[in-house]
């Protein structure tokens, strides 16, 4: 006969992937909740590009990874700010750092979205697309898959358990292999 803590595995298994679901679902809305913020209650100003370049570091696998950073200047209540930004992530990918770069030559002029409390923290890609949203986006995808996996994972087990000494049995059998009881037909 299997041990009791042979056969709460499996949910227990099915508990952690709901609950690293739900964890991520709250990240994603918390997330979501900032950006949704600064779209909707950061006021915006015309700013003009005055540096705008593809820079790189190494992480610490030694892989080059490339920013897209930028300097900005505008004016907020009469005082003239003077902002460096990055795209806020690395990539190996300096073609896709390098578009971006591209989109906001020196001399142009941007509108971006600034903290009223601090006019100095500022967004200069808040709309509604991809990279604004990326982060909400994927840690919402990845807790919707682990919530699913671990919901289902609960409902699988129930139908696969052996009534009489509750260890899980492959789909088909006709007995337990643990204790030979019969098992029901499904």
């Amino acid at each position: 006969m299997s041990s009791p803590s042979a056969r709460q595995t499996p949910k227990l298994i099915a508990g952690i992937f709901l609950a690293i679901g739900l964890i991520l679902l709250g990240v994603a809305g918390w997330f979501a909740e900032k950006k949704f913020t600064v779209m909707n209650s950061w006021p915006t100003v015309e700013a003009e590009v005055l540096e705008s370049e593809v820079t790189s570091y190494e992480d610490s696998d030694n892989n080059t990874l490339y920013k897209a950073q930028f300097r900005f200047r505008y004016t907020v209540d009469g005082r003239t700010y003077d902002t460096r930004t990055d795209n806020g992530y690395g990539t190996s990918f300096h073609s896709w750092m390098q578009a971006k770069v591209d989109r906001l030559p020196p001399g142009s002029r941007h509108r971006l979205h600034y903290n009223p409390a601090d006019p100095e923290d500022i967004e200069y890609n808040a709309s509604y697309n991809l990279e604004f949203f990326g982060i909400p986006l994927f840690c919402g995808g990845m807790g919707l898959i682990f919530a699913l996996v671990g919901v289902a994972s609960f409902r699988k087990r129930d139908y696969s358990r052996c009534p009489a000494c509750g260890l899980y049995v492959a789909p088909g059998q006709s007995s337990c292999p643990n204790c030979g009881a019969p098992l029901p037909s499904h």
